[in-house]
């Protein structure tokens, strides 16, 4: 069965540092091939490849586990010649309930590194689209996966799971977006180009809220960032020069010395307004600049209590969530079971379709044609309530685990063959 022979080969970033699993990041160009390929050579027959900044992971079909070969693929397809270094780094969740139960996790946000992270879905639907491309998605893959598409659907309808926003960095973008609702393509400044400054950044192309500006000290630095994402660079001494240019500014950098303060204000025209988000620790902009009327400043403090309501939230939700999760899985396991006994369903419904043919065609023999509409109407009434009762028991008898004994006996009643069954399921 397809459900104990799924598994799950994960390198994330709970067990490696970025310094390991970017080894082992993909760019789009090259996953269908890398699908194809090792599709073909490890022969296996579905397999699903997921890629972000926090994990890479391969969701496989295989009657054993593969977690040697695939590595050993992995490294070679990376140049990789030293990959024992990199092993410990990996780990296989066992074909099975566990290896569904993770991906369905993963993909709502309970294994992410921002809890309920909105972007993984999108990137599982995307690693979906490229095993689809690539042929290497299968019945089991598409299941599974069009079963997540409902999840997601039911933890935004039926739970707080997505309320808010659990990230500094995104919700100082949030906050900065509300602030300047009432102006057409801001101009927004940011400052640093650590982590939060990147996602910062990131989140602004993301949502389209302007037009964007980095700055950072090294400036090599920004100009990675600025090719990256499309957007204008300047050294930190530009922008602070240049504040009247931009309608919101986050500050995302580690100083001991604040390094925006009242003196940047005195002979800048600020008459459209300036709002200022300071993410630092120490704080990175003086706090004296809230006496300039035009200015709107929020710390690091007021950013965070949004986080914390957000995140306590989404934990309240989990219970909410991990329920939804079990009742998708059992559904999933139910599918499989059911998979089963189609055949055999499918075998009886065409061997009661035959009787009926042979039995219509002689007792309709020479009747008008509205006695033969009769005939027909009837006789497809019978044949379905007869079905009724044998195919209700043999999905409860799927449910119980004992499907078998059930279905040789009908085998055995109305002569239907496995070989039959397995040329008609094909």
């Amino acid at each position: 069965m397809a459900l104990e022979n799924f598994r799950v080969i994960t390198l994330n970033h709970q067990k490696a540092p970025v310094s390991v699993r970017e080894h082992f990041s993909f760019v789009e160009s090259e996953i269908p091939d890398f699908l194809s390929q090792i599709a073909v050579s490890l022969e296996i027959t579905e397999v699903l490849l997921l890629t972000t900044c926090n994990r890479t992971e391969l969701y496989y079909v295989a009657p054993k586990s593969l977690f040697a070969e695939i590595l050993g693929y992995l490294f070679t397809w990376k140049g990789i010649e030293n990959g024992i270094v990199f092993q410990d780094y990996f780990e296989e969740i066992p074909g099975g309930n566990s290896s569904v139960q993770y991906l369905f996790e993963v993909g709502v946000g309970l294994h992410s590194s921002i809890l309920g992270d909105l972007q993984i879905g999108g990137q599982l639907k995307q690693a979906y689209q490229f095993a689809s491309d690539s042929k290497t998605a299968g019945s089991f893959i598409h299941r599974l996966l069009h079963t997540f598409f409902h999840i997601g659907k039911r933890v935004q309808q039926e739970t707080s799971w997505r309320d808010g926003v659990a990230s500094v960095s995104y919700a100082s973008v949030v906050l900065i977006e509300e602030c300047l609702a009432h102006i057409t393509h801001p101009n927004i400044l940011v400052i640093g180009c650590g982590e939060m400054g990147i996602d910062a950044a990131k989140s602004i192309i993301s949502r389209e809220i302007g037009k964007l500006t980095i700055a950072n000290r090294t400036l090599s630095k920004a100009q990675n960032i600025s090719q990256e994402l499309g957007c204008q660079i300047a050294t930190i001494e530009e922008a602070l020069l240049n504040l009247s240019h931009y309608d919101g500014i986050i500050v995302a950098v580690n100083t001991p010395e604040p390094i925006l303060n009242l003196r940047h204000f005195t002979s800048q025209n600020l008459s459209n307004g300036l709002v200022v988000i300071d993410l630092g620790v120490p704080r990175s902009v003086n706090a004296e600049i809230e006496v300039v009327p035009q200015v709107l400043l929020y710390n690091l403090d007021e950013i965070q209590t949004k986080v914390d309501t957000a995140v306590k939230k989404r934990i309240a939700a989990i219970p909410m969530v991990q329920g939804i999760l079990t009742e998708e899985l059992a559904k999933i396991k139910t599918w499989e079971q059911e998979l089963v006994i189609s055949p055999v369903i499918h075998r009886l419904k065409e061997t009661f379709e035959t009787f009926r043919s042979e039995e219509l065609s002689r007792f309709g023999k020479n009747q008008p044609a509205e006695v033969q509409q009769l005939l027909d109407a009837f006789s497809k009434s019978l044949i379905q309530k007869l079905l009724k009762h044998p195919v209700v028991h043999l999905k409860s008898a799927c449910m119980r685990g004992e499907q078998e004994q059930l279905m040789d006996a009908i085998r055995r009643l109305f002569d239907i063959s496995e070989s039959s069954e397995i040329t008609l399921n094909r």
